[in-house]
């Protein structure tokens, strides 16, 4: 009881998130397994070459619409 308690304050330190470094490798990667499977010749009928394209076109739409 005696005794007197002496509290000391510290500021707060900003930590720099490594989070955008990781999604960017994270696209990086995605984009080469993308292109990857794209290159990779498969034998397919003319209409599923057609809905592949154009899965493709779409999933690359909505990528850029998302930046």
């Amino acid at each position: 009881k005696d005794k007197e308690e002496k509290r000391e304050s510290k500021t707060g330190v900003d930590k720099q998130k490594n989070g955008n470094a990781a999604f960017e490798e994270f696209k990086k990667l995605k984009s080469r397994d993308t292109e990857l499977f794209r290159k990779i010749p498969a034998m397919y009928s003319p209409y599923y070459k057609t809905k592949i394209s154009d899965y493709f076109s779409n999933f690359e739409n909505s990528n850029s619409e998302r930046k």
